[in-house]
């Protein structure tokens, strides 16, 4: 009888230890499922890189962009005299040898309040409140419409200095046949004195653009599909040191090429956006249509232009 108690403690015992063993098994198998997972994980990973090479130029050409607005006091009324505007402008440009098939007038569309406009009478509402004349009552809405026109004019030169004499002289013809063809609004003294004071206030506020109704320029040069993959190769090449020092630094080798990716269409089109929409007109649509192309080299200074390629590459992170 008392060897029954002994018995069945070292049984209970045996039984605690093999639990344990069992225990340890698992959690050791544990560990090394997790350690695999984790050499897994790390094998099937990625590492990426990104480069950028430019492509610098001459312009060949010089671009235009103008937004032609109008107001009327109905929709007839506002297209009628958009179309006098455009017309205008037109003849100018054509007069002073624009290339015909670069003149595109888009089609027209509501536009929102003429911020000149709102500017000019927001002043005058301030003079009526300071005790000067007071504002017109129940002044009837206006209709806003407005459209963009684009052309493009050869550039000739043997350096840079002659392209910027031959540019400037250009867009200065240009601008000043502009002021003088377009039609007039219906203005009293007070309001053009103060239109004036609202184009200056405009453009000292953004200082990076033309004053609102005047035509903003860009240089462009042509990059040739050979130039352009040759530059894309470069910053492919630095893109992928850039991933292999990556690798190297987190203790793992290069593998096969995952994906590749170029952004230089996003960097030209954030270009674009930065030069034009400088009077709060967003028309992104004609922009992106007008640059979809990535084989241009484009900028402000005459004397050089560039196209920017960034590649972005992915690669398999080796063990």
């Amino acid at each position: 009888m008392k060897r029954f108690p002994l018995l069945l403690a070292l049984t209970f015992a045996a039984a605690i230890f093999l639990a344990g063993g069992a225990h340890s098994a698992l959690a050791q198998g544990a560990a090394n499922s997790v350690e695999q997972a984790v050499v897994n994980l790390v094998g099937q990973g990625t590492v990426s890189g990104s480069g950028v090479a430019v492509v610098k130029r001459q312009p060949e050409l010089m671009r235009m962009r103008l937004d032609v607005t109008a107001s009327g006091k109905d929709l007839a009324d506002a297209l009628a005299k958009l179309k006098a505007r455009r017309e205008a402008a037109l003849k100018v440009c054509s007069d002073l040898g624009a290339a015909p098939a670069t003149l595109v007038a888009g089609a027209p569309h509501i536009a929102a309040e003429n911020p000149q406009r709102k500017q000019i009478m927001d002043m005058l509402r301030q003079r009526a409140r300071n005790g000067g004349r007071p504002a017109k009552k129940n002044e009837p809405a206006q209709i806003n419409v407005a459209t963009t026109l684009t052309a493009e004019w050869p550039l000739k030169g043997s350096d840079g200095e002659d392209l910027l004499v031959a540019s400037q002289s250009l867009s200065d013809k240009i601008k000043s046949a502009l002021v003088k063809s377009m039609p007039k609004e219906e203005l009293s003294p007070e309001e053009e004195e103060l239109q004036e004071e609202a184009a200056q206030e405009m453009q000292n506020y953004n200082n990076n653009g033309p004053k609102p109704g005047e035509p903003a320029f860009i240089f462009v040069a042509k990059v040739s599909k050979q130039d352009y993959t040759k530059a894309a190769a470069k910053a492919f090449a630095i893109a992928k040191d850039h991933a292999q020092r990556l690798a190297a630094a987190a203790g793992s080798s290069l593998g096969e090429l995952k994906s590749v990716q170029g952004n230089d269409q996003m960097m030209a089109l954030g270009l674009q956006r930065q030069m034009y929409n400088y009077n709060g007109m967003q028309d992104d649509d004609s922009v992106e249509q007008q640059f979809e192309n990535n084989d241009e080299a484009i900028g402000l200074n005459p004397a050089e232009v560039r196209l920017t390629i960034g590649v972005s590459a992915s690669f398999v992170l080796g063990k």
